[in-house]
């Protein structure tokens, strides 16, 4: 079984599939260091997850500077409007687009778990609109909109969620992590 997680954080999803192949993508330098340390056997990828490859974006770190500066931080995003960031403090870091890595890895992913603090709908938009999204079995993810509605074009979403829900022949579970 091949399991990605995007937003892996220090692993408490992938952390229960360790006896298949984990895939972890964790752009957080010290939540990276973590997974290196602790789960040597997950291939882990160091960058953001979201509709384009190979760019440099800033990564806005939590406001909470007990969250910021430690492993196991969460709620960093790319995305300045996300209400609990700090726009003044923030890492650069590249992105990965999720249909490119599945089309270079060139295997079926049976579990996908996405909680990347916003990027979810780039995500699926990229796996629609380059025809990976049956590459896939089961997607879990988290939806951001509620608590955070100014980081989106909400019309936009809805549009790229029908389209999913439509064209996703596979299972979509939203959840919360």
């Amino acid at each position: 079984m091949i399991v990605f997680d995007c937003g892996a954080c220090i692993g408490a999803f992938f952390r229960n599939f360790l006896e298949h192949e984990v895939y972890a993508f964790e752009p957080l330098d010290r939540n990276a260091a973590y997974i290196r340390k602790r789960y040597p056997q997950v291939h882990l990828i160091e960058k953001a997850v979201t509709g384009r490859s190979g760019q440099q974006i800033k990564l806005y770190l939590s406001k909470d500077p007990k969250q910021a500066h430690r492993a196991g931080a969460q709620g960093s995003s790319i995305y300045a409007q996300k209400t609990n960031v700090n726009t003044e403090t923030f890492l650069s870091v590249e992105t990965v687009a999720l249909s490119d890595f599945i089309r270079t890895l060139g295997k079926r992913v049976n579990l996908l778990k996405i909680d990347t603090e916003g990027s979810e709908f780039e995500i699926f938009d990229d796996l629609l609109q380059n025809g990976m999204v049956n590459e896939i079995d089961i997607i879990y993810y988290e939806d951001h909109r509620e608590r955070h509605p100014a980081m989106f074009d909400l019309p936009w979403t809805e549009e790229v969620l029908t389209r999913l829900k439509a064209e996703f022949k596979g299972q979509l579970k939203q959840a919360a992590f």
